[in-house]
């Protein structure tokens, strides 16, 4: 509804709604679910063709267990460990690769 309701918890699709607009414009979003049409047909069989479907196609590449994301499991509540790997993954790839300065926490959670 365009509120941000900031005391709820939020679901995997809100969250990754989020990252998506964290350094994209919403013309941006679209044109790179657009491009990847491939990925946004995957994405739309998976989770379902949605309003969160192209920030999830954009944001995709930050998940920790992408095989897990279904309908069912899209729009539940994401643990503390899948928000910091998400936000680690799509913010500082390298940082959390082997060596990197998240390495160790991301693996431990």
């Amino acid at each position: 509804d365009g509120t941000f309701r900031g005391g709820n918890p939020v679901t995997r699709a809100e969250f990754l709604t989020m990252l998506a607009r964290f350094d994209n414009t919403e013309e941006t979003i679209k044109q790179k679910a657009a491009q990847d049409a491939g990925r946004r047909s995957r994405t739309a069989s998976l989770v379902g063709d949605k309003w969160y479907t192209d920030y999830v196609v954009v944001s995709w590449d930050s998940l920790i267990y992408p095989d897990i994301y279904d309908r069912e499991a899209i729009v539940k509540p994401m643990t503390r460990g899948e928000v910091f790997y998400a936000m680690a993954n799509y913010l500082w790839k390298e940082d959390i690769r082997p060596g990197g300065k998240y390495y160790n926490m991301a693996l431990k959670n």
